[in-house]
């Protein structure tokens, strides 16, 4: 054996474990980047063409509609059908490019991830609550009675807390991990640096 060497040894065999998992860390966060990217541009598209396909029946409604608190739910959820898209589109941002320096490409796809944690976050106020009065309203018109209003409201309210759930469960079972990964790839990347 020699005892000589052994040191440089060592110290070589650790750098290429290093180097290894660190490669392996990065091509595991592109995958998921990649896998991300895809499922918020599914997300993004249904929701934009849902939408668009429901903002010109709530905006007729809201202009000939009978009722005139059917009227003012259609109008929430007309401008709701406009805005929606946007809050999506606001919250996408672009996948770093492969050929950019490593710490630079981790901070931005943290950057990703974070506007998506900040978009479920908020989904009461950009999504929820706007869906959700314009849906009372629209329904509310042509009932009078307090019993079918009250109805009408425990239902809203049991769907949308089921969906607030959903996206709360979302962001703490895949993008929070997520987050995660990348401050462990962003630290040990400044480490190795």
């Amino acid at each position: 054996m020699d005892f000589e060497h052994l040191g440089e040894t060592w110290r070589n065999r650790s750098a290429d474990v290093s180097s290894d998992s660190t490669s392996l860390l990065i091509s595991r966060i592109r995958q998921r980047a990649l896998e991300l990217e895809t499922i918020v541009k599914r997300r993004d598209r249904i929701e934009t063409w849902s939408a668009l396909i429901v903002f010109p029946v709530f905006t007729w409604v809201s202009v000939v509609g009978r009722f005139t608190v059917s009227r003012i739910g259609s109008g929430i959820l007309a401008a709701a059908c406009l805005f929606i898209p946007i809050w999506l589109l606001l919250a996408r941002r672009p996948a770093p490019d492969p050929s950019l320096p490593l710490c630079t490409a981790l901070a931005m796809e943290r950057a990703r991830v974070e506007g998506q944690v900040r978009l479920l976050k908020n989904v009461v106020w950009w999504y929820l609550l706007p869906l959700g009065l314009g849906v009372v309203l629209f329904l509310a018109g042509p009932w009078s009675s307090p019993w079918q209003l009250t109805a009408i409201i425990l239902s809203v309210g049991a769907l949308y807390g089921w969906i607030y759930r959903l996206n709360m469960r979302a962001v703490r079972l895949e993008l929070l991990p997520r987050l995660q990964e990348l401050d462990q790839a962003i630290a040990s990347f400044q480490n190795e640096t």
